[in-house]
């Protein structure tokens, strides 16, 4: 996030910047959805404006089972089974 250069000062505009990742397409359209939602709510509330720009460059990162089992396999050889959490892995 960058929002100005002085500490003391209120900045005309903030810039917010990441990145998201999901396993779905729908679950990439929701933050999408809701970043946009959010984003104009929080700036309505302050009196300001939000322009979000929101782009899917990646498509989502779909679970292939076998690909998803040797590697939770191999996780647990080098931080053991105790300290994996399998749940909601197919």
């Amino acid at each position: 996030m960058h929002a100005g250069d002085a500490y003391n000062v209120i900045p005309q505009e903030a810039v917010l910047r990441g990145t998201m990742r999901a396993f779905r397409k729908e679950t990439m359209a929701l933050i999408k959805e809701r970043i946009e939602t959010i984003s104009a709510g929080i700036a309505k509330t302050l009196g300001g404006s939000a322009k979000t720009d929101v782009r899917v460059v990646f498509p989502a990162a779909g679970q292939r089972p076998r690909f998803v089992k040797f590697i939770s396999d191999v996780a647990a050889s080098i931080v053991g089974e105790e300290n994996m959490n399998r749940e909601g892995l197919s």
